[in-house]
């Protein structure tokens, strides 16, 4: 073939590719965005599969991508000087809060940035949180005109180690509830430092403790919480259908029996959502257990934390009342319900703590 006829074929074969590439980027353009911030479709998928991350969903839609990841692109960090931060949506329940700051000031930590508590925050109303350690001013995630990179979960129940390698020259917003206990654990003395209770929270928890010992005659007694939700699990069929699950009167009782054949003058202590089911379920012909009503969310919490050990059913609230009392923990291992949308997103190992026990 004649060098002239050679270059000509290529022309003609180059112009057969150029015509359908151009084919190929015009029907691909419709769904470019999708392909080019690849996290947006897993967050659709978790509106409709995971029930936690509703709330996130608007602005990660609009706003996630990989870039918090990326060490190339530069932070806006005009108002914070050479310090990025990181914040968090708080939402949800006490305990859900618990996760989120705690994970929120080990994350910063690791990553070497500020932790950022923004104002209006219920945490610092209840916890001896210090000014020092997150910044409590005017939160600069919320100023007109400047839009931050977020940072979304793969699940509420799994740990997530992309975390691990945030971009420390971007200020961040974490979205999600990071619910596992190895978000914080490497920092573990500090968050129990920080979320140590108020002072009129602990007399207040005392004064029930108190009392429980009185009622049981025990002037030296091994106190033994147990926290029983049901509630809203009970009372929402959705919540149910998620795979939510309430634990068993029977897991209680095994739950007590555990207990009492490892320890002497144990008193049990009952805080509950749902005390009037508690009553009538685990009373006993003695004065070994007393029921806490005391109305108070962060009441009953503190409470929990300051028992020598813990029987928990299922949720947040419970698990942050036996990490913060550091004793032998039984739970209801029949959470979340098998085969659930939840229970597809769970990993106990990330969950539980491994010296936890599971019981029936």
């Amino acid at each position: 073939m004649k060098s002239r006829d050679f270059c000509k074929g290529c022309r003609r074969l180059s112009g057969r590719y150029a015509m359908i590439c151009c084919i190929m980027l015009f029907i691909s353009l419709p769904i470019f965005p999708f392909v080019l911030v690849g996290h947006i479709v897993v967050a659709e998928w978790r509106v409709k599969n995971e029930p936690h991350v509703n709330k996130f969903a608007p602005v990660v839609l609009a706003e996630f991508t990989d870039q918090v990841f990326s060490a190339t692109r530069e932070s806006d960090t005009r108002d914070t000087g050479n310090m990025s931060y990181l914040t968090v949506m708080f939402s949800g329940g006490l305990g859900n809060r618990m996760f989120q700051y705690a994970s929120l000031t080990c994350i910063a930590h690791h990553n070497k940035m500020q932790g950022h508590l923004p104002q209006g925050c219920i945490l610092p109303e209840v916890f001896n949180i210090p000014n020092s350690e997150l910044a409590l001013s005017e939160s600069i995630f919320s100023r007109p005109g400047i839009n931050y990179p977020k940072f979304l979960e793969k699940s509420s129940y799994i740990w997530d180690k992309r975390t691990l390698r945030l971009n420390p020259k971007l200020n961040i917003e974490l979205l999600g509830y990071f619910q596992s206990w190895k978000y914080f654990h490497s920092c573990k003395h500090k968050v129990r430092r920080q979320l140590s209770f108020k002072t009129d929270v602990v007399k207040a928890a005392n004064m029930y403790l108190t009392q429980a010992a009185n009622k049981a005659g025990e002037a030296r007694p091994t106190f033994v919480s147990i926290h029983v939700r049901r509630g809203d699990i009970t009372q929402v069929p959705h919540i149910a259908e998620l795979g939510y699950t309430t634990a068993t009167r029977q897991y209680f009782l095994n739950s007590m029996e555990y207990f009492k054949s490892r320890h002497k003058n144990i008193v049990f202590v009952v805080c509950s959502n749902d005390i009037k089911w508690s009553r009538e379920n685990l009373s006993n012909n003695n004065n070994s257990i007393y029921f806490v009503d005391s109305g108070r969310d962060e009441v009953d919490l503190c409470i929990l934390s300051r028992c020598n050990h813990s029987i928990i059913s299922t949720g947040s609230y419970g698990w942050w009342g036996a990490w913060l009392a550091s004793g032998e923990v039984t739970y209801y291992k029949h959470f979340p319900k098998p085969g659930s949308p939840l229970h597809k997103s769970f990993n106990p190992w990330d969950y539980f703590l491994p010296e936890w026990i599971g019981l029936d």
